[in-house]
Parts: structure tokens; sequence; C-alpha cells
């Protein structure tokens, strides 16, 4: 209960400015635009714009819908996307792939901001709270020349509330799964004048299984006959707590100054085995605990025919790891063996950005600072040896230039040039466009160039001891993407049927992708590929009459094999993903139920050994899960429940799997994709005027 001290103080009572809808039409206030409007769409547009118009295609998920599923963390959502595939570290937290792109190519944003805080290229979206999220909004393929660094896969980004209808709004959210996870929230937004305030805090505690349960292992036999020992209940306990501030204050209608800071705080726990069981018994344990902190100040204005948006904000990580040695005989640490080591990172962005519309032309200009420090004892700085602090820093200015040609064909073109202070310039050009045949149908294509500098932990890693050699790689050079994709939509809304069918194609390509590659026996360092490619296709289905709704979205991708160079390995392999969703609303859309099965289809991958030819193959896996919500009172009531992971999937098998993983001890030749059969429990009160 320790981690919850710095942040029992962060509640707050506040007020802001009501807008009718002619005037949120006038502003530039992209939330007002999302209370009112649900169809438009922010990402990647320099004002709100009709999705079914944007250049780009966007997958907008709306806090009401998170809500129907009693989800709380963005690992949870993602899960439920078919683009995306999730593995779980049960130190290190989630790792995700977009579209056969790894996570290190998504980039993770709030309000545009980037988070930083990546682990094994990955940040643990386990750990962010979705409570001050007001919609999520996705989009694949590069997205560098309006985002810059680690977009070249796409981006997530988290919108979150900055503006309300109502007076006032207090909500309060409590949440029980079994097995035992308790997770709790206050959340509340005032009104007044021109003043808007909103706070928050939550409180999530999982602890699943008893402490002796959790330091048993066990034999497992996979299906190459293959035993391997991993733990029987891998989830770790977890404590983590998160809370945020926002304020914002209307100038007048159209300009706005806001401040908004958040933070979390985690603690987990690793429990190791119990050793020498009958003479003096002790046990290695871990315990990590991370600190994240997050500020920014914003500026919004409209003049006219031209829009203004500045940016400055920090963001603070840390992470430290205690190693203990637990004595069973006197039930305590033996501190003469205790050590700690830590990494910290702190990022400064900037960003300015100013749009100008003329007749049917659109032109945005801007430029973006990024600088990160990182300090950690796993951190080495070859140009100056004996110190453990490094740094990277990002000058980039882009442009955009969108046009309607004719009132039914929009184009976008766009560039950023990017100097690194390490890598230098880089150029990255961007054209997109989308021809709406007429209201049913619509086609949209276009080409992108995304770029990723190697980060800290590539370039300085020092991580040597008895159980790991893993090298950084000053040599390394940045990652560059070349993406093409076309799609076409075809909706048709007719009384109370809608329906909706989507096919995109997409083809990327990453020349000098970063990998950690295996030098020596044990041992590894980060080094450049000369490429890879992914490919495929994505459909998406969707049908809803009166009050039932289904919907179906599948992925046919192509992933490269990485040792594809040698003749005798398939360039590419086959990868399916499909996600079928049934919502039916009944009792005067006062009940909601659903119901959802999703496929992640066999990965395969082929690579040499000893100048051999092997397989290896990470088995298919399919969760089904049933959601269920009662609105009471007007719906300030809701009573949530449900089942995650009906068929109990937790690890799908990797036979003749040659891991470079740093925690593969674990999960040897097999990996976590999900908690087991999961059952939930919620509710929700809502107080608003």
């Amino acid at each position: 209960m320790k981690i919850l001290a710095p942040f029992l103080v962060i509640l707050c009572f506040y007020s802001s400015k009501v807008f009718t809808q002619d005037d949120i039409t006038k502003t530039n206030d992209t939330i007002d635009y999302s209370v009112l409007l649900k169809d438009y769409v922010i990402s990647a547009n320099y004002k709100p714009t009709l999705s079914r118009e944007s250049v780009y295609q966007v997958n907008s998920i709306s806090k009401e819908e998170i809500a129907k599923k009693n989800i709380s963390s963005l690992d949870e959502l993602l899960s439920q996307l078919s683009s995306f595939r999730i593995l779980y570290d049960p130190i290190l937290g989630t790792k995700i792939s977009l579209r056969g792109i790894g996570s290190e190519n998504v980039a993770i944003l709030q309000d545009g901001i980037p988070i930083i805080g990546r682990l094994d290229g990955s940040i643990d979206i386990s750990q962010i709270n979705l409570d001050n999220i007001e919609r999520i909004e996705i989009i694949s393929g590069p997205q560098s020349v309006i985002y810059g660094n680690n977009a070249a896969g796409g981006i997530i980004n988290l919108i979150t509330k900055k503006s309300q209808l109502e007076k006032y709004q207090i909500s309060l959210d409590a949440n029980q799964s079994l097995p035992k996870r308790t997770d709790v929230s206050l959340n509340s937004s005032f009104n007044v004048n021109k003043l808007f305030l909103k706070s928050g805090i939550s409180y999530l505690t999982d602890m699943p299984y008893k402490i002796d349960s959790l330091r048993v292992f066990e034999d497992f036999e996979l299906n190459s006959q293959n035993t391997i020992k991993r733990k029987k209940y891998p989830w770790n306990p977890k404590e983590r707590i998160n809370g945020y501030f926002t304020a914002r204050y209307f100038l007048n209608e159209t300009n706005s100054i806001s401040f908004q800071v958040d933070g979390s705080s985690q603690n987990i726990e690793n429990f190791g085995e119990k050793r020498r069981p009958n003479f003096l018994p002790y046990a290695l344990d871990e315990q990590y605990y991370t600190v994240r902190k997050n500020g920014n100040l914003r500026y919004e204005g409209l003049f006219n025919r031209m829009s203004f948006e500045a940016i400055l904000a920090r963001n603070d990580y840390n992470r430290i790891l205690s190693k203990n040695r637990f004595d069973f005989t006197s039930n305590q640490n033996e501190n003469q063996f205790s050590t700690k080591d830590s990494i910290e990172f702190i990022a400064y962005f900037g960003k300015i950005v100013a749009v100008y519309s003329i007749d049917k032309t659109t032109l945005s200009i801007g430029s973006q600072f990024d600088y990160q420090l990182g300090t950690g004892d796993r951190l080495s700085n070859n140009e100056e040896p004996f110190t453990n602090i490094v740094e990277s820093q990002e000058l980039s200015f882009f442009s955009d230039l969108r046009h309607e040609l004719k009132p039914n064909f929009k184009t976008s073109i766009s560039a950023r040039l990017t100097s690194n202070k390490l890598f230098g310039n880089q150029l990255s050009p961007s054209f997109q466009a989308i021809w709406t045949i007429n209201k049913n149908f619509s086609f949209r294509g276009g080409f992108a160039r995304g770029f990723r500098s190697p980060d800290l932990k590539e370039l300085y890693i020092n991580f040597i001891d008895v159980n790991h050699f893993v090298l950084g790689n000053t040599d390394l050079r940045p990652e560059l993407t070349n993406d093409f994709n076309l799609s076409m939509d075809y909706q048709k809304n007719k009384n109370k049927h809608n329906l909706l069918l989507r096919l995109n194609f997409y083809f990327n390509k990453i020349k000098q992708k970063i990998v950690l590659a295996q030098l020596d026996q044990l041992q590894y360092q980060y080094i450049n590929l000369e490429s890879y490619s992914v490919f495929g296709l994505n459909q998406k289905f969707e049908f809803a009459y009166k009050n039932i709704t289904i919907s179906n979205d599948y992925n046919l991708g192509f992933w490269n094999n990485i040792d594809s160079e040698q003749p005798e390995i398939p360039t590419h392999s086959l990868v399916v993903d499909n996600m079928l969703n049934i919502n039916y609303e009944l009792l005067w859309n006062k009940v909601n139920v659903s119901l959802t099965h999703r496929y992640a289809g066999k990965v395969p991958r082929y690579f040499l050994e000893n100048n051999q030819l092997n397989q290896s193959v990470a088995s298919p896996y399919q969760f089904i899960d049933f959601y269920t919500n009662v609105l009471f009172l007007n719906g300030n009531l809701s009573i949530k429940g449900g089942v995650q992971n009906i068929l109990n999937i937790q690890y799908n098998n990797v036979n003749n799997l040659s891991s470079n993983s740093n925690h593969s001890s674990d999960i040897s030749s097999s990996q976590l994709v999900a908690r087991g059969r999961t059952f939930h429990l919620g509710i929700r009160y809502i107080i608003k005027a």
C-alpha cells in the first residue's frame, strides 16, 4: 500500500464553459466535436474531419464501446482487434505487433504526445489506464510525417476528455475479477464559466494466487515431446495507482489554454522457486517498481482562416529492480544479498503547428523538438567512458498540403525533414488520396515513408552478468520504411439497416531493421538487417439491423522470414487473424449483450542453426469472451459482468524455438498470450447535472 501515498491528495473539483452545437462548429475544439459528432476523427488530421472523408483510414473506438466490455487497460482493448498480436511477459509486461510490425515501430501517444519508457522496444501498455480517455484512434501504416519517430508502423492515439456539456459529472467505478483482481476509480469534472477542470484516481491490486503457489514450477511437455520447466502460475502480484488532473481555460470561444498532469506507480513482485527445501531453504525474489510522470501545457487558437497549436511537454519514466534473497527460516530477506539497479528516462517534447485554410485548400506547417535523456546501471556511453548518462536529440520541420481537386476527390501531399544529432538529416515524404465515387463507395490509397532512429537502449545497453550478455551498438543505422496502401469502402444506410464492407491492401518494407541477434552462445547484440517486409489483406464486415450488430474483422498477412536470404527458406509466411463480434441491445437499449471470438493463426518461422534449416511454429489459439451491461436510473447506474477467455487459453506452444528473449527462462518454448479464464463483475455510478 505504500505506493498509494504520493497520489492520495490528487482529487480536486472543477469547472468549464458550455457550448451550443452552433458554437462548437465554429471552434477548433476537437473534443467538443467528438461529443456531439461521433463520426469525426482527429488523428492525422489538423482539424476534426468526418471519418469517411479522411484521407487516412482511422479506426476510432469510443469510451462508450470500452465501457460496455468492462475494459480498464489498453492491452485488454487491443487484444480484441485482429490487426494486433499481444504477448505477455510477467515482468516486462505486454508486447504488441501491428500487422506484423513490431511494437518498436508503433507510436503510442496521448493527445499527440509520445509516451516513453520502452523496454525491449515495447511500452508496457497494461500500465496505461483508460479512465481519462474519451476515445482511441488507431492508424496502421507510417505516420512519421505527422508524428515523427517510432510511427513507421502506425499509431495508437489516446484522446483525453477536454470539455463537456454538463455542469458537473462525478463517476465511481468498482470492478472485481476472479482470479482475485480489484480495480476501483473515482473521476470528477466540473464546468463553471470559462474553466474546465477534471481529475481522477484509480487503484488496482492483482493477487490471483497465494505466494506459496507462485513459487511452484512444473515440467510441461510440448507437442514436439520436448519438456520445459515453467511457473505453474505465471502471473505475478501487481499493485498500481494512477492519477491525473486537467485544467482548461477558454480565453474566448476559439482560444484556450490547457494544463495536464498524470502519473502512475506500479509494483510487481516475482517470487522465485524454493531452493534447498530440506536444509536452510531460501528463494531469489525480484521486485520491479515503476513510476511514470507526465505533464504538458497546450495552447489552441483559431483566427479567421488560421488555427494554431503549441505544445510543451515533459515525460519521466523510472524503473527500479530490487533482487532479494528470502530466508524461509527467519521469514525475511537477507539484506547482505540484496542488490538494486535502475533505469530512468526523461523526455522533453515541443511542437508548434499552424493551419491555414482557404476555399478547397488547407496548408499545415510545423516544427517539433524531441530530447531524451537516459541514465541507468545498464547503460554505457562508449564515447564518454565511465558514464551511464546517454541522450538523443531531434529537430524536425513538416508540412502538409491538402486540396480538394473535385468535390469527390481529395489529396494530401506532405513531407518531414528531421535532423538527428547522431544520424543527420532524413526526409520523409507522403502522398494520400481519397476518391468518393458516391454516397456509398469510396477509395483510399497512397504511399508514405517512415523512419525510426535507434533508441537509447539499442545504442547503449551494456547488460552483462551471470545470466545475461546483451550489448548495444553505436554503429546502428536508422530504419527506413516504405508503405503502400489501397482500400475500398462500401457503406449502405437504409431505414434500420446499416452495412459496411471494407477491403484494405497493404505492403510495408523496412530497410535496415534493428533486431537483437545472437553473436555467440548466450551472447546478443543489436544489429541492422538488410530488409524486412510484410504485406496482406484486411477485410471488415459490419451489419446492423434494429438492435443487433454483427461485425467480422479478418486479416490475411504475409510476414517476412528474417533468414529469407537463404535460398532454401521461403521469403514470407502466411499468418491469419480473425475477430467476430455479435452485439445485441434489448429492453429499449437498457441491456447490452456481447459475444466475441478471436482467432490467431499459427506463425511459422524459419532459421538457420549450425548451417541447418530449422522451422519454428507458434501454434494457433483462440479466445471466446462474453459481456453484458445493464443500465438503470436513466443510464447513470450500470452493472457489468462477463467471462473473458472462456476456453481458458494462457500459452501457445512454439516448437523448435531458438529464442533470444531476455526473459525466456520461464517461457522457453511457450509464449504467454492471455490470462486464464476470468470472471468479471463491475458497477458504475454517475452523478451529473
